[in-house]
């Protein structure tokens, strides 16, 4: 599979989109007044400590206080209660690793981590691990050896997938990298001490290197429009992925034409996906939680039911693993898939759900078939998702997704006009309303029926700019 990242900086805003195959399989956004601080480091003072939440929240300098929980601050692992952890004017070094969302702050951590292109380095951990990506038993075992032989700074080391085949010299210079980063924090921290927190401890990453830092695999190109951004890229990219190929955008036209990837943006905002089978994906996004319903629609395949259900519902396990990525779809996931009535069927399916979100960077836990036949899981949210960043509420629905019909809007006129008429007896009644409404009024009789109740004449306009929802009924 080919991966390439494409950046456009076109419309005031900076567009990052992963494409696989000339897929679009990740789209990130940064607006000026909405850049990502995930992975930033602060030195922050803790102002409240929740018992009742076992958290604790952190003035990081930013909007809104930051949350921290009680098993990211303190010793990992301590079953100690959050205010035995961190205490009210505590001063913290944390590090980002959520954005903020709606009304809520970001979330915080007191454990940071520095991920390099080898190795990722918590200065606060301790022990060396593989990643479970690495199942070579003789490679795993090399790589431990030339890390030992190196020999790590204190804290805790992480060896990534990408470090299988590396080198000693390649895993020393990574490894120097970091620790050398995390010497920066600390010297920051030092400087910013005569101030006090809140402080921002790191040096901001452009948008390119940081979104770098977070993949499991470097892409096989960049292609980015901005000379500006691309000169910035390099510089970031010179010590970590100094073989990454970074070009800048020639062609004609937009870039993001290249994939015709507008056409694949407003795909993702809808609530259908049609699977090449035939076959579709449902997809309600609320508040609490994400449902997603497998439908067989077309498809209907060439044997029996069982083999046409199992089908249906593996291609829409890796549709839905697509998905739930390039939608930034985090928190609880519900998935109705097609009912199957073999043990095994059902096993496949799980299994096969788990094997495609193992290449999701955001970690994403398969809890299993419920008793009624729902499969739940769980993403992390680290960003809003794609449809909070690029829509908003329906002025008229305020969110719900559903508007009265004209019928419904028509009887609430009735009972309105018949209040009105009696705080008015013989007065003339003024009704404006969307026409739709107007007409539903007139086709049910409701002219007649309120002119009875008013007992004088009634006049109607119909409102072509108003909501439907919207009306106003008037003694004059």
């Amino acid at each position: 599979m080919t991966e390439e990242l494409l950046v456009s900086t076109i419309g005031r805003e900076t567009r990052l989109a992963l494409v696989s195959d000339g897929r679009l399989r990740e789209l990130v956004i940064e607006a000026p007044e909405a850049v990502s601080v995930v992975g930033a480091l602060y030195w922050g003072r803790v102002k409240k400590v929740v018992p009742g939440i076992g958290a604790a929240f952190v003035d990081c300098g930013l909007a809104r206080d930051a949350f921290l929980a009680a098993r990211d601050a303190g010793v990992p692992g301590d079953p100690a209660p959050i205010e035995r952890r961190v205490h009210e004017g505590e001063a913290l070094v944390v590090q980002v690793v959520k954005d903020p969302v709606d009304e809520k702050g970001a979330r915080v951590t007191a454990w940071p981590a520095f991920a390099g292109r080898y190795l990722v380095y918590t200065p606060r951990g301790e022990g060396l691990s593989v990643s479970r990506r690495i199942d070579d038993t003789v490679e795993r075992d090399r790589l431990v050896g030339l890390v030992q032989r190196i020999g790590p700074p204190p804290g805790g080391l992480i060896l990534r997938t990408a470090a299988a085949g590396a080198g000693r010299d390649a895993l020393a210079d990574d490894l120097a990298r970091l620790h050398d980063r995390w010497a920066e924090i600390e010297a920051a921290r030092q400087l910013a001490s005569s101030d006090g927190p809140p402080a921002r401890l790191d040096r901001p990453l452009d948008p390119v290197a940081r979104y770098l830092e977070r993949m499991r695999e470097p892409p096989d190109l960049v292609l980015l429009d901005d000379p500006s951004l691309l000169a910035e890229a390099r510089r970031a990219c010179g010590d970590t992925v100094p073989d990454m190929r970074l070009e800048s955008h020639g062609g004609p036209g937009p870039l993001f034409a290249r994939h015709d990837l507008e056409a694949q943006i407003a795909a993702a905002l809808e609530p259908n996906v049609d699977l090449p089978s035939g076959a579709r994906l449902a997809i309600e996004q609320t508040r609490a939680l994400c449902a997603i319903d497998v439908d067989t629609a077309r498809f209907t395949g060439p044997s029996s039911r069982d083999d046409t259900v199992l089908r249906t519902n593996l291609e829409a396990a890796r549709e839905i693993a697509w998905q739930l990525r390039l939608r930034d779809i985090g928190g609880v996931v519900v998935i109705d898939f097609i009912t199957m009535d073999a043990p095994a069927h059902r096993a496949e399916v799980v299994a096969a759900l788990r094997h495609v979100l193992a290449d999701d960077p955001v970690a994403a836990r398969v809890i299993g078939l419920s008793p009624i036949g729902l499969v739940e899981l769980t993403r992390a949210r680290v960003r809003a998702p794609l449809s909070r960043r690029l829509t908003e509420a329906c002025a008229s629905c305020q969110g719900s997704g559903r508007v009265k019909t004209a019928r419904a809007v028509a009887a609430e006129i009735l009972r309105a006009a018949a209040a009105e008429a009696r705080a008015e007896p013989g007065r003339r009644l003024s009704i404006t309303a969307a026409p739709e409404v107007v007409a539903a009024l007139d086709g049910e009789g409701g002219l007649a029926e309120i002119e009875s109740l008013a007992g004088t004449t009634v006049t109607f306009t119909a409102a072509p700019d108003w909501p439907r929802e919207s009306f106003e009924v008037a003694a004059c």
